[in-house]
């Protein structure tokens, strides 16, 4: 078997976080090595190196994942992210709808809603910041540490059956 690295380029804190507790541990056995890296605060020369090297790799693969922002879909948003960073293929971009909370929101069971006294939601695709802020119980000291419980107590084939582009993210890895 020849050695497969994958490089997972990501926003922040908060995409890394829920990486490398929800889905990383499913695709380890997958590859050789896996890394996580934040774009977000890398100027685009750089990132365009890095996916550049990336791409020379023999057994390398690569992922972005990224905010659909204020983009209309999830297309329209691949192909700014191939302009803006010019040596990414359109087919290794991950959107996530709308923002990475969706997906930490899209596990809460029905059990752990009434738990934790979340708010239900319907529409996991459309969860902002905001919407995941205001959602956030006055037990918990900031959002951080509402993340972390919400991670641990992660309903994967719920997350997967309520967030299109978290199951989008799935079916790439291969992560049934």
């Amino acid at each position: 078997m020849s050695y497969k690295r994958l490089f997972v380029l990501l926003e922040g804190d908060d995409d890394k976080r829920f990486m490398d507790s929800v889905v990383l541990p499913r695709i380890a056995k997958t590859y050789h090595s896996i890394q996580v890296v934040k774009y977000a605060q890398m100027k685009n020369e750089k990132l365009i190196a890095y996916i550049t090297s990336i791409r020379a790799m023999e057994g390398a693969e690569y992922l972005i994942l990224t905010d659909i922002d204020h983009e209309p879909c999830a297309t329209r948003k691949k192909q700014k992210i191939a302009q803006d960073y010019k040596s990414a293929e359109i087919e290794k971009i991950i959107v996530v709808k709308k923002e990475i909370e969706s997906w930490y929101l899209a596990g809460l069971n029905v059990e752990n809603t009434k738990r934790l006294r979340v708010s239900p939601m319907n529409d996991f695709d459309e969860a902002t910041k905001e919407t995941f802020d205001k959602l956030i119980p006055r037990a918990f000291i900031n959002r951080t540490d509402f993340m972390i419980e919400l991670l641990k107590c992660y309903a994967f084939d719920r997350a997967k059956s309520k967030s299109g582009s978290f199951r989008y993210l799935c079916a790439k890895l291969g992560i049934t």
